[in-house]
């Protein structure tokens, strides 16, 4: 839906406004920037703005998209049909292979935490004043459109498939659910994840939907969508029309030629008179009229009651699919405008309830949510950050983890290892997550970042690595002799409470070795994290403190 012009200059009259208005009176203020992004518009390099108006709890409604120059100047506003949601992404995506000078924002809302379903948005915006939705709320409803449990079995019917696909679950986590709480529900995507599988410059789209009874998990369905344009659904549904024409066409000549076969019939038996000749004349004729009008009219009304049970299937289907219902009289023709292919369902198992292992998680701030992908190649989930208030730090997080992940998840395209990831801490302090990427040895990547700060947090930000001593100390130290520090030590590592875990991937398998921080004081360059009565200690007069050594 498009704002109308008044409107858009009222709404950006106000979000512009707020934008320029001090700290107070932006926490006052009811528009709130959700997310933002660059993209190509016509060669030319535009900002994308989504405001919306959000509520203490994190919920944001009445969005609204706003496209600008470099120079600040307003291209256009835009309503997407989005009712409201939390943790909002805006992304630059190419989805048209012709259309390499403009490109189309993904937008996509959260409707609840981690666990919650997703809205999404695919919006064309090469006309301004004509922007249309590519993929739609249908679209968001994915591709699962009937889902039951019978026994050990999952029974999955997708908008793809006439027969229901059964899958054998393990009979401990059926034996788990409660016998009146087995009833199988299915959401609207939890997730979609934008990838360049071919390299060729156009971006596919993973989605996955979650099947879930008692809420477990019974199994995930993935597929690849691809944007094909209406071209060859027109071209297809053309093709039915004109052949459904000459049927309705070919019916009508045979049924006219029973019709006057009866005729002549009846006119075998010669008339007594003139009168009598002109009389079954004129009755053949409008005998004639009369079957052809009403077959005409019950060939219409099978097609109006088709169409409907047709549409009535699509509807409980999520997304028009395949056949097309044929163009009537003074309607456009419908479309479909994504192709799903590499349908995957990956069935849950029974896991132990410690287990974190792709949990989401709520810290102060914010929230670390899953993104899943379900492929013919395996499964991947890699973590996202939703942050209530900063979008730009939110942006900055979000493309380190996935730019840390790239290899990992070039890796899970190419079939040759899955992805997970665990969050080891997340508190005011510092948020560190674990990328785990392999199929039977692993490999474990740590990531961390600072509150508040762009840039990952590194090694070489909490301890002085050139103090002298260091190595040796650490060696002394180490109670893992599998292994072994030298001058470079490890780029693995992470906080564990009071200690310093440094990390090697030896061999398929993660060796570490835990170290407290109070006996690395004279190293550490970053007091924040001193345990709290070292770091008293270290908050004392310079005069009385003791440097730490240095190399030479």
């Amino acid at each position: 839906m498009i704002i109308s012009r008044k409107k858009i200059n009222s709404v950006l009259a106000a979000l512009l406004l707020t934008a320029g208005l001090g700290c107070s009176a932006a926490a006052e203020a009811e528009e709130a920037l959700l997310a933002e992004t660059e993209l190509l518009y016509k060669c030319d390099t535009v900002k994308a703005q989504l405001w919306g108006n959000k509520l203490a709890s994190g919920y944001a409604n009445n969005l609204t998209l706003v496209l600008k120059r470099k120079d600040g100047s307003v291209i256009t506003g835009y309503l997407p049909d989005i009712k409201g949601g939390y943790g909002a992404v805006l992304k630059a995506v190419q989805v048209k292979a012709r259309a390499n000078d403009t490109q189309q924002l993904l937008v996509g809302v959260k409707q609840g935490d981690w666990r919650a379903y997703s809205e999404y948005r695919v919006l064309d915006i090469y006309n301004p004043h004509h922007i249309k939705a590519l993929f739609t709320a249908t679209d968001s409803f994915g591709i699962v459109s009937a889902a039951s449990l019978e026994e050990s079995a999952l029974r999955v019917q997708t908008i793809k498939d006439k027969e229901l696909l059964k899958i054998a679950l393990n009979p401990k986590l059926v034996e788990d659910l409660a016998a009146n709480r087995r009833r199988v529900s299915f959401g609207r995507l939890s997730s979609l994840s934008v990838l360049d599988m071919n390299k060729d410059g156009v971006h596919e789209f993973l989605t996955n939907q979650i099947i879930t009874a008692d809420q477990r998990v019974l199994a995930d369905v993935g597929a690849v969508w691809r944007y094909i344009g209406p071209t060859e659904d027109i071209e297809e549904s053309l093709a039915d029309e004109k052949k459904q024409e000459a049927t309705q066409e070919k019916e009508q000549t045979e049924l006219k030629q029973a019709a006057q076969e009866n005729d002549k019939s009846d006119l075998k038996q010669a008339p007594r008179n003139k009168s009598e000749l002109k009389h079954r004349k004129s009755t053949a004729s409008a005998k004639e009229q009369t079957n052809s009008k009403q077959n005409k009219l019950e060939y219409t009304q099978d097609s109006k009651a088709n169409a409907s049970l047709s549409n009535r299937k699509k509807a409980s289907a999520g997304l028009e699919n395949n056949k097309l219902p044929l163009k009537k009289e003074g309607q456009a023709l419908p479309q479909r405008l994504w192709r799903q292919d590499g349908l995957t369902i990956m069935k849950a198992d029974v896991v132990n309830k410690k287990n974190t292992i792709n949990n989401g998680v709520l810290f102060q701030g914010g929230m670390i949510y899953p993104v899943k992908m379900v492929a013919p190649t395996g499964e991947a989930t890699y973590p996202q950050f939703m942050l209530n208030e900063q979008v730009e730090l939110e942006g900055a997080w979000n493309a380190t983890l996935l730019q840390e992940a790239e290899s990992y998840i070039e890796s899970f395209l190419q079939g040759k290892a899955d992805l997970a990831f665990n969050v080891l801490r997340a508190d005011k302090k510092l948020l560190t997550v674990q990328l785990i990427s392999g199929k039977e040895s692993f490999v474990r990547h740590n990531i961390s970042f600072l509150p508040g700060e762009k840039q990952k947090y590194e090694l070489k930000d909490l301890l002085n690595l050139k103090g002298k001593g260091l190595v040796k100390l650490l060696n002394e130290l180490n109670n893992n002799k599998k292994l072994s520090l030298d001058a470079k030590l490890t780029d693995e590592w992470y906080l564990r409470g009071n200690d310093l875990v440094l990390m090697k991937n030896i061999a398929g398998s993660a060796e570490a070795a835990s170290f407290a921080l109070k006996s690395l004081k004279p190293y550490i360059k970053d007091k924040r994290f001193m345990p709290e009565e070292e770091k008293a200690e270290q908050e004392q007069p310079k005069s009385e403190q003791k440097p730490a050594p240095t190399e030479k």
